[in-house]
Order: structure tokens, then sequence, then C-alpha cells
């Protein structure tokens, strides 16, 4: 209830709430006489008295206003009079205005509060998430409007912040009754520190309101040390080698493996095992460490790969580490299976034949101390002359070398092996041995196993010998049949009669002699064989012969000759077709006035060929508008050639005339001229240029351009004797060009002259 005393009543009047007029924000009420004052009832309702009518009205509802600011309040300052005032619960203010007859209301603004100014986050595993409830509430003013979409992430790290649930959505909150609420997550992604703004906003006027968000990534890092191990090279089947690896947590976080975290993978797993492990099933502090142990024991040859792979808590998983070795095992490979020996007569040895053992393996081959011996049923008809695999360690692709020889002692065909005793898995290897045994028989020797003869020059009359000593080094009588020459030039290698072998019969350990003569007739690298035939079982036996035939070299092609000038003839010619099997060191070249007459030394470069083997030479000292003819002889170290045909004509010219030297060219110079002054700041200065001439007589055409800040005020005028510059205070530079054209007998003058405004 209101209570409202007026003027010209009895005091004490008790008015009951009642009225006819609503009086409402900013509205003028005509019919209202004199605002005596305004009151709120127990429930919240405003009343307004008249003091002229008598009059009490209520306000109605008690509708809050919406306005965001109290904007209004400056119309209070310019009331004509302003005798009341009053506030609602609310704190809406109510103004009454005497002179304008109206009341004005202003609501107080929103003011929007949180229970949580700053949100820091607990650390928090990368990849997992954490969330903090923000609750929001009106604590003052008008009634607290939230947008439709309220909140807004920002800030350095937005993505690792989200809204997961709000109750805020387009909410009114009451002053001091409604509040709402908003679930902020924090999820890393990875490890450090995370921060973030939460923007909310609403109708208050701090808008829009932040909370700050911040939270700190935490993870456990995996370190493996080594990174990855290669064991190299391990025996197939041998002992198995082991390797630890230690894992450290260099995170922030425990390390955690469950016990199936950590395995072997890849493509040969089967080669490797865990043969200890501290790790799985685990977990790690920061900066402890765990280990695991690997064993490498390959079951077949060749590299093989597989990784230790843990599964632990940490982001990046799986970690692994890359293993690495290979299987060996050594391998045996022989240059030959069997070996036929040729017959051999018995109490004799064959020629050694030569096995080359081979570790094919990526393992070394170990052969024991007796690892090559002679086995079979005619072991002893063999013996081992060379052996240098026995108690060795061949390494993989490296070789060795077993010798055997056939001795036969009795008559017979004979076969036996050699066996290897080594660590490859094929052994003990073996390599077949046979051969036939003689009885006795007659055998050749001679003292060369081949011969090369000594130079043979072509028309010497001396021809190059050689004897050869057959013995008969077998164990019955040598009978010789034929001692004869054969293979490519038989013809220039000769058995001489004087030979005492043919069909003779040499005894046992006696000789006889077989001499050949090499007297080719052509030049030119020689060769054949000295055959021998007899009763020696291996027979016909042959020798080897060669030798080297020389000769002066054949003569070269026809020369060209060209003619040339102030007495000289260029000469070419082709090469001999034979050189004499010697190199040609020269050419020695003739001259003559007629093709058939008498030839002597040319002169010039010509004479120099004798020591060139150039093909080419100019002849010097000819006479003028003469022919010429030449002829070609080829040099080499046996003597010179013949002589070529000779070549055409060749007529040597006159010199031409000398060039006339044209006429010489002076320097055109300044003869005269007055140009010397100086050039003012200020004012006019005069530049005589009197008659500027050359010394070739010409007038010199001067042209004028002008530099810098006083260009434009500047002017120039110039006539056939004088150049004048005004200046009017500007730094100026003039710059004058001195010109005159070319004319016979002088070059074109051109000269440049600077002057500066000081």
């Amino acid at each position: 209830d209101v209570y409202i005393g007026g003027s010209g009543q009895d005091a004490g009047v008790w008015v009951a709430p009642a009225g006819t007029t609503q009086i409402d924000t900013a509205q003028t009420r005509p019919s209202l006489v004199d605002v005596a004052g305004m009151g709120f009832n127990a429930a919240d309702e405003l009343y307004v008295g008249d003091r002229t009518t008598v009059v009490v009205f209520p306000a109605g509802s008690t509708e809050r206003s919406a306005a965001r600011t109290l904007t209004g309040i400056g119309q209070v300052i310019g009331l004509a009079i302003a005798p009341e005032n009053v506030a609602d619960l609310e704190g809406t203010v109510y103004v009454s205005d005497y002179a304008a007859k109206q009341i004005l209301r202003f609501s107080p603004e929103p003011v929007l509060t949180v229970d949580k100014a700053t949100v820091d986050y607990v650390d928090t595993l990368v990849n997992t998430t954490t969330s903090e409830t923000i609750t929001i509430s009106n604590s003052a003013g008008a009634d607290l409007i939230m947008d439709a979409a309220p909140f807004a992430i920002t800030g350095a790290n937005p993505n690792r912040f989200s809204v997961t649930a709000t109750t805020c959505a387009s909410a009114v909150l009451v002053r001091n009754t409604d509040s709402c609420t908003v679930d902020v997550a924090f999820a890393p992604n990875g490890r450090g520190d995370k921060t973030a703004d939460l923007e909310i906003s609403s109708s208050a006027p701090e808008n829009p309101y932040l909370v700050q968000l911040s939270g700190k990534g935490i993870a456990p890092v995996l370190n493996p040390n080594p990174f990855a191990h290669d064991y190299g090279a391990i025996p197939v089947d041998g002992p198995a080698v082991s390797k630890e690896f230690t894992i450290t947590n260099s995170g922030d976080a425990p390390l955690v493996l469950p016990p199936s975290s950590v395995s072997i993978t890849g493509a040969h797993t089967g080669s490797y095992s865990i043969t200890a492990d501290t790790c799985a099933g685990s977990s790690t502090d920061p900066g402890g460490s765990c280990a695991v142990t690997v064993d490498f024991g390959p079951t077949a040859t060749g590299a093989k790969t597989a990784n230790l792979r843990f599964v632990p808590n940490a982001p990046e998983t799986p970690k692994i580490i890359e293993l690495a070795g290979a299987g060996t095992v050594p391998g045996f490979a022989a240059s030959a299976s069997s070996k036929a020996f040729s017959a051999t007569i018995i109490e004799r040895k064959s020629a050694e034949a030569l096995f080359t053992i081979t570790s094919t393996g990526n393992q070394a081959l170990e052969f024991d101390s007796v690892g090559v011996s002679l086995g079979g049923t005619d072991a002893a008809q063999f013996e081992k002359s060379t052996d240098t695999c026995s108690g060795a360690s061949v390494a993989a692709a490296g070789t060795c070398e077993v010798g055997v020889k056939f001795a036969p002692t009795t008559v017979g065909s004979k076969n036996a092996e050699v066996r290897f005793a080594n660590n490859a898995p094929d052994s003990p290897q073996t390599i077949a041995l046979s051969g036939y045994a003689n009885p006795t028989a007659p055998e050749i020797s001679l003292s060369a196993n081949l011969k090369d003869f000594d130079d043979f020059v072509i028309g010497s009359s001396t021809p190059t010998t050689h004897t050869f000593t057959v013995t008969n080094s077998g164990t019955a009588t040598l009978d010789i049949g034929s001692t004869t020459t054969t293979g490519s030039d038989p013809e220039d290698f000769t058995v001489l009669p004087s030979s005492t072998c043919a069909t003779s019969s040499v005894a046992v350990g006696d000789s006889c002699d077989v001499v050949v003569n090499f007297a080719p007739n052509a030049s030119g690298d020689k060769s054949a064989n000295l055959r021998i035939d007899s009763n020696d079982p291996s027979q016909p036996h042959t020798l080897p012969l060669t030798g080297s035939a020389f000769s002066v070299a054949s003569a070269p092609g026809q020369p060209t000759a060209t003619s040339g000038a102030n007495g000289q003839a260029a000469l070419s010619w082709p090469a001999p077709t034979s050189n004499g099997n010697r190199a040609i060191t020269g050419y020695r070249v003739e001259v003559s006035t007629s093709p058939s007459g008498s030839f002597t030394s040319a002169a010039g470069g010509c004479a120099a060929a004798t020591s060139n083997s150039a093909k080419s030479c100019t002849a010097t000292g000819l006479a003028n508008g003469t022919a010429y003819y030449f002829k070609v002889a080829a040099i080499n170290v046996i003597g010179t050639s013949d002589y070529s045909a000779s070549s055409s004509a060749a007529t040597p010219a006159a010199p031409p005339p000398p060039p006339v030297a044209p006429a010489p060219v002076k320097a055109q110079t300044l003869a005269r001229c007055n140009l010397a002054k100086k050039l003012k700041k200020r004012g006019t200065t005069k530049l005589q240029k009197g008659a500027c001439i050359t010394n070739a007589g010409q007038r010199v055409s001067i042209k004028v351009k002008l530099k810098g800040a006083g260009k434009r005020k500047a002017k120039v005028k110039q006539n056939r004797n004088v150049i004048k510059i005004k200046a009017k205070g500007a730094p100026l530079k003039v710059i004058l060009r001195l010109r005159a054209p070319a004319v016979p007998g002088f070059t074109a003058f051109s000269r440049t002259v600077k002057y500066k405004a000081k």
C-alpha cells in the first residue's frame, strides 16, 4: 500500500490504491496536474501521486526495462524540476519531472559473473581429454540475455580446447536467481603448455567476456638405445649372438608397456628371439629405463631383417628398432670334377694337374689339418704335388690350390680321387683321377721350346741359322723319320742337309742336331713350326719358329705439285704401300725442270723432309715463271726406297705489288677560341665565343645544356659571337659541347667544356 499526503488536503488522509491512468517509461501524461511523488508497495508496485487532482496512479505491471545501458539518464540533467526519484527492488530507477508531467524509467545493466575467471587444467596425457565446468550467472541489474551461440574459443591454441556441453544458449538469467553452465574440454595433441580464451557473448556490457584457459600436455617418450643394430654375419645354426637394447623414458609422463607390447615383427622373425625383457608389463617413470635382450640365430643363409616392436602409451606408437644380420655357410667349388691324365710311361711323372678350390659361401671355408688326401683303388699311382688348402681358412670368394701328378709304377689303367675335408655342408668332396700307364718308350727332348730368329734384312748375303739338339730322354731307342717345317711361312725356314737327325736312330741318352736356316724373300713377321716325326708315343713333336724380315720401303705414290708465288711450290704425296716392316723416318724430294731430265735435291721446306715423316712440304728458291717437276723416295732404317713417278708441272708466279698506304689523317683541334669565363650564380654571364676555328679552318658549332636546381629559371641566349647565361641564384651547371665534322685530311672534332656557378 502507498500513502501519499498532498497539499490542500487534510493530513493523514488514507487513499486506497486506485486510479485511472497507467504511468509508463518516458510517457507524458497531460492529465497529471502536479506530480507529487512516487513510491513502491510491498509487492514492488509503483504508484504516483498528483497533488492537484489528489489521485494515486498505479504503475501497472512490474515489467523490467530491456535497456543495455542507462543512456536515458542524460535526460534527467535537463529536467525543469526533478524533486523525486526512487528505485525498485531490481535497481530500476524512476525519476519524476514536475514541469514536463512525465516519469522516466532507467533499468541498470546486467553483470555477467563466472565462478572461474581462469581455468587451469590438470596435466593431461596427449590424445586424452580433461573437462572443466564453468557456471555463469547475473549478479546485478536487468536480465542477462545469452546469445544463441554464446561461446567461441580463441587465442594461441584454440584447437586444443572445445565446448562439449552447455545450458546457456539463448538463456535469460534473472539477477541473483538464474545461472547456466558450460563444459569445456582440454585435449592436447602434443607435449607442452597450451592456452586459449573462452569468449562469452551476452547482453552484458563486457561483451565478449573472456575466461582464460590453460593446460599442459604430457606424454611419455620411448627413447631406444641403440635405434638400430646390425648383428653382422653369423654362421647358420651356430651359437646365437645377443644384444641388449635400453629403453629410456625421456618424456614427462609414465611410460606404460602392457605385457604383450614388446614383440619381434618383420620379414625374418624366426631368426630373432627375445631372451630377456624388463619392459613388457612395466610402467617407467620419466627418466627411468628398462631393457630388452634380443638374440640373433639364423637358420638359413642370406640377409635377415626384423623389427623389435614396442606399443606403449606414448603418442608416437608403435616404436620399432630395426634389426639386421646375415646367415652364413661355407661353400666349396672345384675348378674341375675330374681329371684324365695323358698316357704316361711307367716310372715317369706327368705334368701337374692344378685344381683351384673356391670358397663360394658367405663364411670362411675351413680345411682340416690334413684337409686334402688321395684315395681310391690306385691312390699310390698318383702323387699330391701342391697343397695350399690343408689347414687353411679360405675367406668367402677366396681360393686355394691342389696339384696332382700321375706317377705310375705299373702298366695299365689307373683310377683314384682327391678327397677334401672341411666345414662345408657337403664335405667330404672328391675329384676323380684317371690315367693310363705305358711301358718303356723313347721320348724326344729338344734344347729349346721355341726359337725367335734374329732379324733378317732382305738382300743380305748372310742368312740366319740355328742348331737344335734332339735328345732321347726315353727308355727305348728313338727312331727319327723326317724333319720338316710347317705352318704359316714354311718356305722362309729351311732344314739344312747338315742336320744329323734325319732318318737316324738315337740310343737312349744320345742326341742329334737339326739345323734350320731363316732367309725370307719378303719383309714382315714370319712364323712356322719345326716338325719331327719319330716313334716317340707323343709324336709328331713340333717346335714354334719365329723371325722378322726387313727391307727398304716401296716407292711413295706420285706427288701432287701446286704452283705458289715468289719462287715456291707446295707438294704432297701418298705414303708407300709397304714400309719394309720398319717405320718411315723421312722422305727425299728431288726437283727438275724436265719430267725426264736430271733431278736434284729440292730446297726450302722440302729439304727438311728427310727427317720428317709428314707427307708434304714446300719447295722454295724456284724461278718464277719456270715449270718444275718433283719426285719422292721414302726413308727407313734400312735405306732409301725407289723414287716415285714425277709430278705434274708447277710454275711459281711473281708476288703481287705491295699495297699503297692510305694518306695520313690529322687530328682536328682548336686553332682559336676564347671561352674562358667564370659562371655567376646570380645575374648574367657572357662567354665570348669569338671566332672558334679548328686547325682545318672550320668554324665550331656550340650546343649549350643546363643542369642543376636553377635549370628551370635560368635563361640562355647566344648569337654568332656571344653566349649569355642568366642565373637566378639557384645552383647551376652549364655544359658546352663544341663540334666540327671530319674533312679531307682531318678527323672530326669534339670537346666538352663545363662551368659551375659559385
